[in-house]
């Protein structure tokens, strides 16, 4: 059996494809949603400026935990508004194709 060529700590840690694809998937949501959306903009101290639900966040006093909680509310949110977003389009080709 040949020997497995060790790696270092650079080529273990290399996120660039990582990198990449979040990028390009970032690109193709802006592109998808410009004129739709507007994304709540971060806050100058990291936090998302938002009316986000107190029952959300409620008593937690660890920050991380709280912007953890923050992040699956909009994941939540916009995964939904992507589904609406979808469904709208295709209720509407089917009428302009009935049309």
């Amino acid at each position: 059996m040949p020997a497995q060529k060790e790696l270092s700590q650079e080529e273990i840690w290399d996120d660039s494809a990582l990198l990449q694809s979040w990028d390009e998937a970032l690109n193709e949501y802006k592109m998808n949603t410009a004129d739709q959306v507007s994304a709540p903009e971060p806050a100058s101290d990291g936090v998302l400026a938002s009316n986000l639900p107190q029952s959300l966040v409620g008593e937690a006093q660890d920050e991380s935990l709280k912007n953890l909680m923050m992040s699956w509310y909009w994941a939540g949110y916009y995964t939904g508004l992507n589904e609406g977003l979808n469904q709208a389009k295709q209720e509407k080709g089917k009428r302009s194709e009935k049309g």
